[in-house]
């Protein structure tokens, strides 16, 4: 009887943590590209919150090769300093509890200065 009621408690919790480990990670990607002043941005979560210590990635354009990465601040803040205006970067930006997403932007002269990137709740 002991052991009937042990695996009673034990299975979900077994089944949970399955769940868990096989859940689906989906990386979002947003096509249309953001335009930008500056390869710069604020990281939030759905919820408008922004994320701290989320990964940002400088890709190339099949996002097979980190180029450079740096992680935001406790402000969800991120910055590539050295990006040149007039030109394409693709990012792909990471977090805990989120899925990854990926995007474009194009910096000019004439667009606006902050881009704002909100990561999809997931994996």
């Amino acid at each position: 009887m002991r052991l009937c009621w042990r695996l009673f408690f034990v299975i979900p919790l077994l089944l949970v943590v399955l769940a868990k480990s096989l859940a689906v990670v989906e990386t979002v990607e947003i096509e249309k590209p953001f335009h930008a002043r500056t390869l710069s941005g604020v990281v939030l979560g759905p919820d408008g919150v922004p994320v701290a210590g989320a990964t940002v990635e400088e890709r190339d354009q099949t996002f097979s090769h980190v180029l450079a990465t740096v992680e935001t601040d406790p402000n969800g803040r991120f910055s590539f300093p050295r990006a040149k205006s007039g030109t394409s970067h693709h990012l792909e930006l990471r977090a805990r509890g989120f899925n990854p997403l990926r995007v474009t932007i194009s910096l000019g002269h004439f667009t606006k200065k902050t881009v704002l990137l909100t990561l999809p709740i997931g994996g």
